[in-house]
């Protein structure tokens, strides 16, 4: 059993575990383990890289699934959450329209 998980700055610095293969273009899910809480699919040695990252930059669902961005900057804030107070809906983030 595996019991030791790369941990990397961020999501979009993984390499595969099994066969080096840069894999951070992927999505990643958030699986909520004690260790190797991301994961990671490699489509060149076909399994799955379990990881560890502080980077928390990538919203996740409950499911574990990352949030869609809901403006440019990558903000998954819902547009309804967003400050109207102009009359103009604002990311909370950027503050772009």
């Amino acid at each position: 059993m595996q019991n030791i998980f790369p941990k990397f700055d961020n999501h979009a610095a993984v390499d595969c575990f099994h066969c080096d293969a840069s894999i951070g273009h992927e999505k990643p899910l958030f699986y909520g383990f004690p260790r190797g809480a991301y994961g990671m699919w490699c489509n060149t040695c076909k399994l799955r890289t379990y990881y560890d990252t502080a980077d928390t930059s990538i919203k996740f669902d409950k499911k574990g699934d990352p949030l869609p961005a809901t403006c440019d900057c990558g903000c998954t804030v819902p547009r309804d959450l967003w400050d109207t107070s102009d009359g103009w809906p604002r990311c909370p983030d950027c503050q772009y329209i």
